[in-house]
């Protein structure tokens, strides 16, 4: 079996290694994420200071539709969708209640993989937007904490590069899977 997780997807990757290990496990894939999103006193390669992940999930919860059509989908995305594929995403994101999206949300954010990251034995193909929120060196943090990881980096994608170069990614995903002993 191949795990495979995007943004917070990667904390149930993570959560799942952790909890069962990896022994039926044949790799994961991990999609633009860190594993420390909040930026603390040891850590600035995070995505928010507690200040602003509150403030946006505040702005969440004020005007739910307002923050996903003018916030969210332009952060995850190096260049936006066509008008109707967005309408359809914000459609599918509004479907969530702000404030269940709230606070699941802030309880992604607040995660702290990094000291179990290391510990990782199964190999890894990080995929990451070059035009992404989410800093590279967060790519080369994985990369040199895992065992066995190999990177690649999508140069025209934001968060999404299963979306933004879907060939390249489904390429990428699938030279990876077919080198696996499975």
């Amino acid at each position: 079996m191949v795990l495979v997780g995007w943004s917070n997807g990667t904390f149930n990757v993570w959560q799942y290694l952790h909890d069962c290990g990896g022994d039926r496990i044949a790799a994961v894939v991990l999609i633009d994420a860190s594993p420390c999103p909040l930026n603390r006193n040891d850590w600035s390669l995070g995505y928010w200071a507690l200040r602003g992940l509150i403030g946006a999930m505040e702005a969440r919860e004020a005007d739910n539709q307002r923050f996903v059509r003018d916030v969210f989908l332009p952060r995850i995305f190096g260049n936006l969708p066509e008008p109707k594929e967005a309408d359809w995403m914000a459609e599918e994101i509004l479907m969530m209640p702000a404030t269940i999206a709230a606070a699941f949300g802030f309880q992604a954010m607040t995660r702290d993989y990094r000291n179990f990251v290391s510990g990782v034995r199964v190999p890894a193909l990080l995929c990451f937007g070059a035009r992404s929120f989410v800093r590279l060196e967060n790519a080369t943090y994985l990369q040199g904490a895992m065992e066995d990881a190999r990177l690649v980096v999508f140069a025209e994608s934001g968060h999404s590069p299963f979306w933004e170069e879907a060939d390249r990614f489904n390429h990428e995903l699938s030279t990876f899977i077919d080198t696996l002993p499975i």
